[in-house]
């Protein structure tokens, strides 16, 4: 057996849905840890200052879900959900803000969306390839 397939298998990947999953879920963690916000004047605003802690839990219970393997699928669904709705609220008040201060929304913010969406699509594939055996 080659080497990467013994690694995902180690790591509880088992299909192309886990994976997108399982990736998502450290770019959800990234996402969390980076800027969302920075103002006209420099001043960052970090995703651990707030929401960002409950999206970098999310994206730890995601990579958890997968790696134990009991149901991945539904619980990579719920928390590709609440991270999408999450960083999508997030975004909607970060880019008001940055409006008023001159300022624009960061990468972390844009990420951890992304991320959470591709939490939510690895789900709904395993779902797809789960129904179809």
């Amino acid at each position: 057996m080659k080497f990467h397939k013994k690694l995902a298998t180690l790591a509880g990947i088992s299909s192309a849905g886990h994976a997108v999953a399982l990736f998502s879920g450290i770019l959800l963690i990234v996402g969390s840890i980076l800027s969302w916000g920075v103002t006209q004047n420099g001043h960052l605003v970090n995703g651990l200052t707030g929401d960002g802690k409950i999206t970098l839990v999310l994206g730890i219970l995601t990579i958890l879900s997968i790696v134990i393997g009991k149901g991945p699928h539904i619980f990579a669904l719920i928390f590709g959900i609440a991270s999408s709705i999450i960083g999508i609220v997030d975004f909607i008040e970060m880019t008001s803000v940055a409006k008023t201060v001159y300022g624009a929304v960061g990468f972390g913010l844009y990420l951890s969306v992304l991320a959470g969406m591709g939490i939510f699509v690895g789900a709904i594939m395993e779902t797809i390839r789960l129904m179809r055996r």
